[in-house]
Formats: structure tokens, C-alpha cells, sequence
């Protein structure tokens, strides 16, 4: 199961995702999640345990599959399946936003992770603060073809109508080098190849069309950021920086409306980022830490393999460790980490 398959799906007509292969801290699992598909990963010999046509009950929150459930099971799984999707209906009233804190009084600010405007709805339903991140790979690879400027700023504006003045991060396109036609070559390991900021700075023409979008999109809303994806370095922040700087000014000049400021953050997934976290709020308005990237390489086990996915269901003191260090870096510069 990839990305790319989760992002064909029509989520009307799935009711639920069980694969052999992938960890449940994969892209692919992980989305799958946010558009409420109940997903268990990791199950071996499916094709020996299910046939078409079979009956099953599947437990996400259990990560559990039961393929001979009892007539009790399958009611209950029935009644629980219906009170969730009630749950989760962008019909369903929109909460009032809460206060959220830890259990000593700290308070914390719960965002919500998005990529599609259904998506983004229902962080209102559930009453969030605003979206943390907003994934933009839908639209370029949802479709055959490179989606227009003008089709990017459609989006991006029904997005941000919907959250009226709650902040909005837009993470930049994040996705292999092959899949904007940088070049014609299969990289060996594409997951530490060309991909996010590397591949748009390898393909100016896309990076560039999305930050005007971003820019147009965000005329008139404030709280609005674009999130730098696999930053390893200072130059790699800096180029984007001015770039978004640059067709800001080519806007302006063709007297087309756009955002008169839009914060830039790295998002911080590889251990060197988060060694360097200092030099890079230097040049950010803030940073956006991805825990279970920055987890996965930093402990060397692939999310997407079931093999180790118990590197992921503990947090190891290197972790900690790395954590700790960021976020004193980040208060003695005076910049939010999140």
C-alpha cells in the first residue's frame, strides 16, 4: 500500500484496509487514518486466511482482524462502525474549541493534520485550533497531469475560507524526485534521494508555482505559513526563503493580489536538521518537528517495514535526548517549536 494508492481512493466506498506489508507508522497507514479507514498493517499470509467474499471484523484501535466473528461480533462491530462515521460526518455540528492541557497544567495547542479539504473540515468538527499541517501532494497526484496555478489557488482558498481565522501551515510538495520529472533515472533509495525540498529545488518551475499559489491564496488571511519538508541544511531554508520573496515581488509587480506576509518554517525529519535547529530559526519564523521521521532516521528503521515496527512503539532516550536539545534551542531564540 503507497501513498499514491491512498490518494485514489474513494473514501465512500472503503470501508476498511488490511495489508501484509507496512508499518502502522507509514505515509500510507498514516493517511489512511486521517480519512477515518480503520487500517491494520503487518498481517501475514492474507491470502491463506481470506478468501473474496468473506465476513470480517476489523479493530483498528486493537489492530486487530477477526475473519470468523461471531453474529454478537458482528453487531457490535456494526453499531461502533455507525457511531464513528456519525462521528466524523462534516454534517456533524462543529465543536467548540477547547483548552487543552497535560495533567500539571500545561497547556497545549491541538492542530490538525490534513490533506484534502474534507479533511480540513472536520478540524473544525472536532473543535481543533487551527491545522498544523496541510499535506499539498493530493492534486498532483491524484491526477495524470501537473495541476495549474490557477487550480492550486482554488484549492488552497477553499482550505483557507473554511478555516476563517485559525492558522494554517501549507507543507510544500513532499514527494520522490521521479515524481516531478526532475529526471528520467529510478533512484536506489528515493526515501534519502531527491525528494521534498531537494527535488523542488532540482525543479524551480513546481516549487515556484506553488509558493505563488500559496501567495495569492493567502491574500487577506493572516496566520498563514509554508512548511519546508526534509530540510537538511541552512542553504536549503535560505533558497526557499528567497524564492518565496522573489515571486512575491514578480506578484506585485503584475498587480496581482497577494499575501503581504506568509511565515516559513523548516520542518525538521533528519537528525542534521535538528543538530543545526539553532541556524535555522535564525532564517524561520518557526519549526515544525515530524517526531516519527526524525524517529525513523534516527534510530534506522524504515517505517514501512513491519519487521521493526517496535522501534516505533517506544520512544527511545536518543529521542528524548534530541528533543530536549531542540526545544532549549528553540526557547533561547525565542521561536515556537511544534
Amino acid at each position: 500500500l503507497t501513498t499514491a494508492d491512498m490518494f485514489n481512493l474513494d473514501n465512500e466506498k472503503v470501508e476498511g484496509i488490511v495489508a501484509e506489508e507496512g508499518g502502522m507508522s507509514s505515509h500510507a497507514a498514516i493517511l489512511a487514518r486521517s480519512m477515518g479507514i480503520p487500517t491494520v498493517s503487518g498481517i501475514r499470509d492474507l491470502p491463506r486466511l481470506l478468501r473474496d467474499g468473506d465476513v470480517v471484523v476489523l479493530d483498528a484501535t486493537e489492530g486487530e482482524l477477526s475473519t470468523t466473528p461471531s453474529e454478537a461480533e458482528l453487531a457490535e462491530a456494526t453499531s461502533a462502525s455507525q457511531r464513528w462515521k456519525q462521528s466524523r460526518s462534516a454534517d456533524a455540528a462543529p465543536a467548540e474549541e477547547a483548552k487543552h492541557a497535560l495533567r500539571d497544567g500545561t497547556p497545549v495547542h491541538l492542530l490538525g493534520s490534513c490533506g484534502s479539504a474534507g479533511e480540513a473540515d472536520l478540524v473544525r468538527t472536532f473543535g481543533m485550533e487551527g491545522i498544523g499541517v496541510f499535506r499539498t501532494e493530493l492534486q498532483f497526484l491524484a491526477d495524470q497531469k501537473r495541476p495549474t496555478e490557477d487550480a492550486l489557488v482554488a484549492s488552497y482558498r477553499q482550505v483557507l475560507a473554511a478555516q476563517g481565522d485559525r492558522p494554517l501551515s501549507f507543507r510544500l510538495l513532499d514527494v520522490m524526485a521521479a515524481t516531478l520529472d526532475v529526471d528520467r533515472h529510478q533512484e536506489r533509495n528515493p526515501a534519502m534521494g531527491r525528494r521534498g525540498v531537494r527535488g523542488l529545488l532540482a525543479n524551480q518551475e513546481v516549487l515556484r508555482m506553488q509558493l505563488r499559489a500559496i501567495l495569492r491564496a493567502a491574500h487577506g488571511h493572516e496566520q498563514v505559513a509554508v512548511l519546508v519538508p526534509f530540510v537538511t541544511s541552512l542553504s536549503d531554508l535560505q533558497r526557499v526563503k528567497a524564492a518565496m520573496v522573489e515571486e512575491r515581488v514578480g506578484l506585485m509587480k503584475a498587480k496581482v493580489a497577494c499575501a503581504d506576509d506568509v511565515q516559513i518554517a523548516p520542518i525538521v525529519e533528519v537528525p542534521a536538521a535538528a543538530m543545526s535547529l539553532g541556524a535555522l530559526l535564525n532564517e524561520a519564523d518557526f519549526a515544525v518537528v515530524a517526531i516519527d521521521d526524525l524517529q525513523a532516521h534516527l534510530l534506522a528503521a524504515d517505517r514501512d517495514n513491519a519487521d521493526v515496527r517496535a522501534y516505533h512503539e517506544m520512544v527511545h532516550p536518543a529521542v528524548f535526548e534530541i528533543l530536549a536539545r531542540m526545544a532549549k534551542d528553540a526557547e533561547r531564540r525565542q521561536r515556537p517549536l511544534l
